[in-house]
Formats: C-alpha cells, sequence, structure tokens
C-alpha cells in the first residue's frame, strides 16, 4: 500500500484526532487492519462493528500488537498503550473505512476492473488477473472479498507499483454495487451473466438484474462494457451501458467466441475467435468444467479492454488455476470427488452438474446435494427444477443434504417408493460421509456441491482424511 500520514486519514475520514501528539500528524501508517490478530508493527486498525463482533472490543490487542493508532466510534479500552497512540474519532467505522479507501484509489491511477454477475465471478476475476500479470503486477480480490468489507480492503493493497487490479464486486441488497463502483472507480466493468440468486432479498431474476446493472450506470461515461451475448438479460444489459460494449459468447456471435469445445481429462479446450483482435488461438484451460469456457471468454474480453493482445491471453489462460472449492477435482478414496461446494444457486448447479454428466466415469456418479439457500419463496420450485434437470441425466445416485435439498430427490425419482435404490436423505455432513461409505465403490465420481453454509467442504475434509474407504466392487471388471 501507499504510506499515509495522520492528517490524510482524519481529512479522507472525516474524523478527529482524541488521542495522541497534536504534532505527530505527519506520522506514517504503513498498513490497515480490521483482525487485531493481523496487525503489524505502525500499523491503523479500523474497529468494524460487525453483526458477530464488534472492533472496539480489540483495539488493546491490536495495540499489543504494535498498532500505531486506531480508528473508532466510540470511547474503548485501549490497555497498556502509551501517550503516543494516535486514536481517531468518526460516527461510523464501516464508512470510514470506505471512505478511506476511496481516498486512496484516487491516489494512484492504474487500469481497474470490475466484475461481477450471478455465477462465475470470481473465476474470471481470477482469470483475468492470470492474464493481466503476465505482463503487469496486478492487484485482485483475494478469494471472494467481493463486499463493503473486502472492496476497500482490496483498494487499500494499491501502491505506486500496481500497474492493474481487478476486483469481484458481490451484492444481496439493491444500491450495495453502487457503492462499491463508487469507492473503486473501475475503468471496465464485466456482467458474467444474470440468473436466480439471493432472491430471497431481490424477489424476482429482473430485480438481480437491476442490481448488477448498478455497475454499468455508476461507471464513467465511455467506459468499456463486458457482457455475455447468450445471456437471456443481454439486449437489456446492452441499453444501460454508458460506453462501447464488448461481447462474449458461445452460442451467438460475438467479439470472443469459443468453438469446438471440448472437455475431457480434467481440461477444457477449446478455439477462441477472438474477433475484436482478428485472431483465432487454441486454449487449454488447465482445469475441468465445459462452463469455465464462458469465464475465460469473459477473462479474456476484459483483458483486451486493459491492453493484453491475443499472445497474453493465450499464455494466461493456459496458466491459469481454478479458486479453491469450485469444481476441484481430487482423487480420495478410489474416487473422483468434484468439490464444488464453496456456494451454488440454480443456475451455478445446472452448470455444475452438466459438466459432471460430461465426464469419463468408470463407475456410477454420485451427486451430494445440499440446500440451495437464501431463495426465498422460489426456493422448494428452485429444487424440485433441478430433480427436473437430473432426470435427463446419467446420475445414478443422490445423496441430500438439508431441509430443501429432498426436493431434488423427489423431482428425479417420483416413483421412488420405500427403498432407497438411488437416492438417500441426510440431516447432517457426518450421515452424508457415512451414506458415501455405504453407496460408493471404487471408480465411482462424487459432485459436491450446496450453499456455502451447509459446510460440504467437511465432507471433503472426511474423505481426505481417509473417514471413508469404498468397498471393493462386486463381480467381474
Amino acid at each position: 500500500m501507499g504510506l499515509i500520514t495522520v492528517s490524510e486519514v482524519i481529512d479522507a475520514v472525516g474524523g478527529r484526532l482524541i488521542a495522541g501528539p497534536a504534532l505527530r500528524r505527519g506520522k506514517v501508517f504503513t498498513g490497515f487492519s480490521i483482525d487485531s490478530r493481523s496487525v503489524r508493527k505502525n500499523d491503523l486498525f479500523i474497529a468494524i462493528v460487525g453483526k458477530r463482533f464488534d472492533g472496539h472490543d480489540f483495539v488493546a490487542a491490536a495495540v499489543e500488537k504494535g498498532a500505531a493508532g486506531a480508528v473508532i466510534s466510540r470511547h474503548c479500552s485501549i490497555g497498556n498503550a502509551n501517550g503516543d497512540l494516535l486514536l481517531i474519532m468518526v460516527e461510523d467505522t464501516t464508512k470510514a473505512l470506505q471512505d478511506l479507501a476511496a481516498w486512496h484509489r484516487r491516489r494512484f491511477y492504474c487500469p481497474l476492473a470490475a466484475v461481477t454477475g450471478t455465477n462465475g465471478k470470481t473465476t474470471t476475476k481470477d482469470l483475468t488477473w492470470g492474464i493481466l500479470s503476465r505482463r503487469r503486477r496486478t492487484l485482485r480480490s483475494q478469494g471472494n472479498w467481493n463486499n463493503h468489507i473486502g472492496v476497500p480492503l482490496t483498494l487499500l493493497e494499491l501502491d505506486e507499483w500496481t500497474e492493474a487490479a481487478v476486483l469481484e464486486l458481490g451484492t444481496s441488497a439493491f444500491g450495495e454495487i453502487r457503492r462499491l463502483v463508487s469507492l473503486c472507480s473501475p475503468d471496465v466493468g464485466c456482467i458474467t451473466n444474470i440468473g436466480p440468486a439471493h432472491l430471497q432479498s431481490f424477489g424476482s431474476v429482473r430485480n438481480v438484474a437491476k442490481a448488477k446493472a448498478e455497475l454499468l450506470q455508476g461507471m464513467p461515461e465511455g467506459s468499456p462494457a463486458v457482457l455475455n451475448a447468450d445471456d437471456d438479460w443481454f439486449d437489456w444489459l446492452r441499453s444501460r451501458a454508458r460506453g462501447p460494449v464488448v461481447t462474449f459468447g458461445i452460442r451467438r456471435p460475438a467479439d470472443f467466441m469459443a468453438e469446438e469445445i471440448h472437455a475431457r481429462d480434467g481440461v477444457v479446450v477449446f478455439r477462441l475467435a477472438a474477433n475484436l483482435l482478428e485472431a483465432r488461438r487454441p486454449i487449454r484451460l488447465p482445469f475441468p468444467g465445459a462452463h469455465n469456457a464462458y469465464n475465460a471468454l469473459a477473462a479474456a474480453a476484459i483483458s483486451s479492454q486493459m491492453g493484453a493482445g491475443i499472445s497474453q491471453i493465450e499464455e494466461g489462460l493456459s496458466g491459469a488455476l481454478l479458486p479453491d472449492m469450485r469444481y476441484e477435482v481430487l482423487r480420495l478414496s478410489g474416487l473422483t470427488v468434484i468439490n464444488d461446494a464453496y456456494n451454488a444457486n440454480p443456475a451455478s448447479t445446472v452448470c455444475a452438474l452438466a459438466s459432471f454428466c460430461e465426464m469419463e466415469v468408470p463407475g456410477r456418479r454420485i451427486f451430494v446435494c445440499g440446500d440451495m439457500l437464501e431463495l426465498g419463496k422460489h426456493a422448494r420450485r428452485a429444487h424440485r427444477e433441478i430433480g427436473l434437470f437430473i432426470k435427463s441425466k446419467p446420475i445414478d445416485y443422490v445423496i441430500a443434504l438439508g431441509e430443501l435439498a429432498p426436493e431434488v430427490i423427489q423431482a428425479a425419482f417420483p416413483r421412488r417408493g420405500g427403498g432407497h435404490e438411488r437416492w438417500e436423505c441426510c440431516r447432517t455432513v457426518e450421515e452424508v460421509v457415512t451414506a458415501i461409505t455405504k453407496v460408493a465403490q471404487p471408480g465411482d465420481a462424487l459432485l459436491i456441491k450446496g450453499s456455502r453454509a451447509n459446510g460440504m467442504e467437511r465432507i471433503v475434509e472426511a474423505l481426505s482424511n481417509g473417514e471413508h474407504a469404498a468397498p471393493k466392487r462386486e463381480g467381474k471388471e
């Protein structure tokens, strides 16, 4: 990060110095933290008030770790701090973090891309980083730091050596993306797709589209927008762009297209038709999932608007890696395990299932299905639609986890009777592991998919720790 003085912090956040020598306004903070456990010497600690914690309770701990100052919104214990500790009082520490990040972003000119959408935004962000970082020092959001806390923290990592940046923007309510856009001032914006997610908050897919479109409407006039030409909401989104529209797709003509897509042996290969760059190149993504061709196309389109040429795009995609728990292929206890447990909504689940069914599997395909959450009144219907999708696919067995996932089984196997020949319902992760132990055999493949709150990564941990041992398959090979 670039160094920031006490006076600059006070001006940026509209605060007042209530402790510490006034003459130390020129002191420089060398870092920022909202977690007392990660504080380093001379950091500024910002006491964020969250739903489950209050940073003011940890100011003393931050001071013990070496914090030189703290931004607070109420008086609190500062432990054994000496008189040199600087305390800056504000009305709202979260707003102060955001205001500081916005001020810091304006200090540095470097092209910045912002990515949002219902599915694929984290993968698209990471693939874009993989392309851009081939030639330039590029900052990216860590993990899915895509909210009102993660985006400002990422922006505060900008420094004089940063040559490009790519950030992910998430939302579960109107106005959130608009606020994030005002903080990061993106030069390029991308919406990967629009689908049913957070319907408990938004109520309809149309409202999801409106929330995502805040990215386009908040960008400066003339800024390019990267949009999915195959998406049902493409025309609607295009009409809201404030600059040129760069398209990607597979079915409809687009500036960046994937042709002859093949997913096999844990990789995805296709021919990239970069019509905007007047070039065609073979691409080999070193990870599975045919649906990732869309994410690769989006990353190529974004990168092209930030100065990347076709060779750089090819190199970046060919050397890219998927984020953890996003269609991650593991070999555990004689099984092929697809760990796609990071999160789930109807569209991402269908994509994962489609890719799963295209895999070559010597044994059976077993779908470990967790609840898809935050769908409100649409929840049961959405789970039933996943079951109807499965009916026409080569899924041999379904293990459901949660209260809603059994709807998938009911739709997929309507005449299930009293036996469990093709399904089992579980209430806990431990029951799922037991079911896998009973059902799975060497050569079988498991797709593990569900919303984050299900904690389905613990299933993978149990398999990794050898808590499941696949029984030997009976009969002839």
